[in-house]
Order: C-alpha cells, then sequence, then structure tokens
C-alpha cells in the first residue's frame, strides 16, 4: 500500500512537472490580462500584453517579471501572489513616462496654445529621489526636454524654456 501511495505521489509530481502546472506559470499566465488592462486602463494604449516570465523570486510572495506587448515592447513589472488573489503593478518609471504622456499634451494645449500631441516620454535622468529630466517625443517630430517631479499619487510635469 505504502509503494502503490508512493508511486502515485510520485506520478501526480511528475505530471505536474511535466505540465508546466506550478504556481510561477499560474501567475504568469494570470498576469498577462492585467498587464494589458493597465496599459489600456490607465495608460490609455491599444496594446496587448503577450507574455509574462517571471525573473527572479524576491519574496516568499513577490516575483520580478517582464510583461512582452504586442507592440514588441518589454515592461518589467512586479507580481505579488495573495493566494487566490494576485497584484501586478508596472516598474515605476514606467509608470511615471506612461502617466506624464497626456500631462505634456494637456500642457503643450492649455498652455503654449499648440495643437500637437504628445506620443511618448523617456526618463533620461534621475536628478534627485523624486526629480527626473526626461524627454517627450510630439507628434509633429519634435523632442522636447521636461522636468518630472513625482509626489506619489501626483505627478508635476513642468517645460522649462526650450
Amino acid at each position: 500500500m505504502k509503494k502503490t501511495m508512493l508511486l502515485l505521489g510520485a506520478m501526480i509530481i511528475s505530471m505536474f512537472v511535466l505540465c508546466g502546472c506550478d504556481r510561477e506559470t499560474e501567475l504568469e499566465e494570470s498576469a498577462i490580462p492585467l498587464v494589458t488592462d493597465i496599459f489600456q486602463d490607465q495608460f490609455n494604449e491599444n496594446v496587448k500584453c503577450i507574455s509574462v516570465t517571471i525573473i527572479d523570486k524576491i519574496s516568499s510572495n513577490e516575483y520580478e517579471a517582464e510583461a512582452t506587448l504586442d507592440n514588441g515592447e518589454e515592461v518589467k513589472i512586479t507580481i505579488e501572489d495573495r493566494g487566490d488573489t494576485i497584484f501586478v503593478n508596472v516598474d515605476p518609471i514606467v509608470n511615471l513616462e506612461k502617466s506624464s504622456v497626456p500631462i505634456v499634451t494637456n500642457i503643450l494645449k492649455n498652455q503654449f496654445n499648440l495643437n500637437v500631441k504628445c506620443l511618448q516620454v523617456k526618463i533620461k535622468d534621475k536628478v534627485s529621489s523624486k526629480n527626473y529630466a526626461a524627454e517627450a517625443s510630439l507628434d509633429n517630430g519634435e523632442v522636447i526636454k521636461i522636468d518630472i517631479e513625482d509626489r506619489g499619487s501626483l505627478i508635476y510635469v513642468t517645460i522649462p524654456n526650450q
């Protein structure tokens, strides 16, 4: 009886390993639609996440991972495993960059009376713990310098004299 139970246990473990049904694979698969939701709902981007790969286990329930979007962009994320629920966070720098795009567009329209749209923001340098020097790419082909200040739930963007 013990041999049968041991053999049955070994078979179940083998099937678990062979089919890739481990917890990390579950987390990767579960994170895909969440990353898509973050980019579509929070960043207003028409992209889909096509894969998530766990890179490192940070703690007993937190993982560093990389999400691949259908536009080819690869983004660092963290996945927090809370049993029946998972939380996905986009890398804070990416979050700042993506969140700054509509702010730059609004500043250019409302303060400078320009009919241009910001397409992308890339942080170039960390000036201090909460301040960043960045560049904004506009739909007219221009690239302008901007400053970003991260105040937690608020982001301040300024466009210095160009």
